[in-house]
């Protein structure tokens, strides 16, 4: 237990609690400081306290206005328990949790903003050869001004370090926010962060973390072989720029992301007006172009059928191999069938592709295939445009065209 006093600070509150520790307001020599105090079971892993004064060294050579600073470290002994802590900047404001629970989705024109900043601060930690490694909206605070603050820096290394996940459902550290690297043997670097602050503003945008599952082993999976969908298939008042942002900083691959951290920076800086955005624009327009308007309702995300998409891009793969085949999909009314079928194509990443898409009523008919090849080709010189692609038996083009045309 720790008393209202810690050595030269008297303790006024208690801010918040983690896996590490415990955080109090208090006051000291140098005015209001906030305080974490270790848990004390983690000082009894052997060379903790020295990798523990080692980060905070590191954390204290970080000096920028969207971080917040770590002044100090020390340990104390207090009625015979050695208690460590660290010495952090005091920012009163609230933790970005805090603001998603408030208003559900942050609207774009404030979600711009937070990543300006949040990327910034991001600049000033690589930049001192730091890699965060635990960034989610409990470790980043708003200002009542907009200011954003990271914190926590230093303490997720230590966290890995000495704790495991002991059972079932109990997470080390912050899986559903941790780049698939972080569970390989690899050394984990500054693109770790970029997937991070995806995840984050992905959420921060939809409401819902797309890589929470019901235990441990589910998160990792879905970090390594998830892709979710694009943030415009949950809310349709984001744009196609902010979408791809997020889109890239969740990459699977560290290459697949932002280059660095000062290019995301610069991308978020000018918007639509970047170098990234006008090069990718065109692509992107030409790939929606050769994708079909599936008709489906997206409030939600889709669940519980990654197994599905699995074996999708599997007969997808197959078939740009040459392995041409049929899928069959069938259920009842209701389940999904439709929205599986778009999720699958919105994950699609290459730039030239090209589907088809019709449905038609279970009484059946013609609708489904007159469908999808008016909605690829139109209507006007129809016969023309299919004569290209049915070589084998011309003569069948016209009447097959005018059988589409009903």
């Amino acid at each position: 237990m720790i008393d209202t006093k810690l050595g030269p600070y008297t303790i006024e509150a208690e801010l918040g609690s983690g896996g590490m520790g415990k955080v109090y307001r208090a006051t000291g020599p140098s005015g209001v400081v906030a305080l974490k105090v270790v848990h004390p079971h983690l000082l009894e892993t052997s060379g903790f306290f020295k990798r523990f004064l080692r980060e905070a060294e590191i954390g204290k050579r970080v000096r920028h206005q969207n971080v917040v600073r770590t002044l100090d470290c020390d340990q104390l002994v207090v009625e015979g328990t050695p208690q460590s802590f660290l010495v952090m900047e005091y920012v009163e404001g609230k933790s970005l949790r805090d603001l998603l629970n408030d208003l559900g989705t942050i609207p774009e024109t404030l979600l711009r903003g937070i990543a300006v900043q949040t990327a910034a601060g991001l600049c000033a930690i690589h930049a001192a050869g730091i890699v965060h490694r635990d960034l989610k909206p409990e470790n980043v605070l708003i200002t009542n001004d907009h200011e954003i603050r990271i914190m926590d820096l230093g303490v997720a290394k230590l966290q890995e370090a000495t704790i495991a996940i002991t059972k079932e459902g109990q997470f080390a550290g912050s899986l559903p926010y941790a780049a698939p690297e972080q569970f390989g043997p690899a050394e984990v670097g500054p693109p770790a962060d970029l997937y991070s602050l995806g995840v984050m503003l992905y959420e921060l945008s939809t409401g819902e973390n797309p890589f929470y599952r019901d235990d441990a082993a589910g998160v990792i999976d879905a970090q390594l072989n998830f892709q979710p969908p694009r943030v415009t298939d949950l809310n349709n008042e984001i744009s196609r720029f902010w979408s791809e942002c997020v889109a890239t900083l969740l990459a699977k691959r560290p290459d697949g992301r932002f280059e660095s951290t000062e290019m995301l920076h610069l991308v978020l800086e000018q918007g639509e007006k970047s170098a990234w955005w006008t090069a990718l624009a065109p692509q992107l327009l030409r790939r929606i172009e050769h994708l079909p308007k599936i008709r489906v309702r997206r409030e939600t995300k889709l669940h519980g059928r990654d197994g599905d998409l699995r074996l999708l891009h599997e007969a997808w793969e197959g078939a740009k191999a040459g392995s041409g085949n049929t899928v069959y999909i069938e259920g009842e009314a209701g389940i999904g069938k439709t929205r599986l079928l778009d999720t699958f194509l919105q994950g699609l990443e290459e730039k030239e592709i090209h589907v088809l898409y019709g449905s038609y009523p279970p009484s059946g008919g013609l609708g489904g295939i007159s469908q999808a090849v008016l909605g690829k080709f139109g209507e006007t010189r129809l016969a023309d445009t299919l004569a290209r692609y049915l070589t084998v038996t011309p003569s069948l083009v016209p009447a097959f065209a005018a059988l589409v045309k009903h």
